[in-house]
């Protein structure tokens, strides 16, 4: 799970260099230092993230509570087609069912933790790889095509002879 996270995050932030690296290419072929190049593309991106995520917060956040008044007036419209609908039950059965139902999802609490706090775990992954992803990607950049190449030269490696063995 962890190498797949970890392949995940070099292949996004692979991608994010290779569009990057000719912006910085272009302001250093202006006169601009690869580094300042670097930071302030990478200060542009992290700016567009931010905008990106002020807009995208705040209509999530009104879903979210448009889909709980949604639900309960779900909830009272069901109740009413038990009671007047074809099935013409009583209130009082209605009324057991839903007591059933609000008893199942507390005796379920437990799961319903685990499961929002599997949910923060996975927010914090996100989070934790957009970050790793952003701090690789800006040293890309600032290398530039250097990055690629091997940082440890091989050249003074020899294979033992059959005398020295």
């Amino acid at each position: 799970l962890y190498s797949s996270a970890a392949s995940d995050v070099y292949k996004r932030q692979t991608l994010l260099t290779a569009g990057l690296a000719p912006i910085v290419d272009w302001l250093e072929r202006h006169g601009c230092r690869r580094r300042l190049g670097g930071a302030i593309v990478m200060t542009l991106l992290i700016l567009i993230l931010y905008v990106a995520a002020e807009f995208i917060v705040p209509s999530l956040s009104s879903e979210f509570s448009a889909l709980g008044s949604q639900v309960q007036a779900g909830v009272r419209e069901a109740q009413n087609w038990l009671i007047h609908g074809p099935l013409h039950l009583s209130h009082s059965q209605v009324s057991t069912v839903v007591a059933q139902v609000e008893n199942a999802v507390l005796s379920d609490r437990s799961r319903l933790v685990h499961g929002a706090i599997s949910g923060v775990t996975t927010v914090a992954k996100v989070v934790v790889g957009v970050v790793i992803c952003l701090v690789l990607t800006f040293f890309l950049l600032v290398r530039g095509a250097d990055a690629f190449r091997a940082p440890v030269s091989y050249t003074h490696l020899t294979l033992p002879t059959n005398r020295e063995v």
